[in-house]
């Protein structure tokens, strides 16, 4: 059995115990299939039983998948204590002129962040930078007041439904 080839293996593919006849087959080993995403707490029961073609060995599994809305949130990146994951920022208000801040996203399936492509605008203006990716060095000049809006953007572009961006209030006092 462990011998065979996947080609030549029989699949039986189930959604929430409703079998998917066209999914199923000789040699169909992979399931694509769409979560419900308007319920935040669906969850779908994917199994599969893998047979030979005789059926005289075989074998099966489960697994619920959630779907879950992906969320962005912000942290102060501090040089002396690192990244306070123990506070995420819904607003900012500064007294100091230098600060960093990471976007940190949550529920995307990127094997690996590095994957992960930001965009930080200000106000909606591009901005370069001084830190790539995640981590957004944030100089305002000495003097200037006043609130605007810093953004980011993250998306993966190996998934082209994946995208998230967030805003952050950001006041200089």
């Amino acid at each position: 059995f462990f011998n065979a080839s996947p080609e030549n293996l029989v699949y039986q593919w189930k959604k929430n115990y409703q079998p998917l006849v066209s999914s199923s087959g000789l040699g169909k080993r992979t399931l694509e299939f769409t979560l419900a995403m308007d319920d935040p707490y669906a969850r779908d029961k994917i199994e599969v039983e893998v047979s030979n073609l005789t059926k005289t060995v075989s074998a099966q599994k489960s697994i619920q998948i959630e779907a879950r809305d992906f969320k962005l949130l912000f942290y102060e990146n501090n040089p002396l204590e690192g990244i306070r994951f123990q506070t995420a920022l819904s607003n900012l208000f500064l007294k100091q002129e230098n600060i960093e801040l990471k976007a940190e996203s949550y529920f995307f399936a990127a094997e690996d962040k590095n994957e992960l492509s930001f965009e930080w605008t200000i106000n909606r203006g591009k901005v370069a930078p001084q830190i790539t990716g995640s981590i957004f060095g944030l100089n305002i000049a000495p003097g200037i007041t006043g609130s605007f809006s810093l953004e980011a953007n993250i998306k993966n572009p190996k998934k082209l439904i994946q995208f998230i961006q967030k805003s952050l209030a950001v006041t200089k006092e």
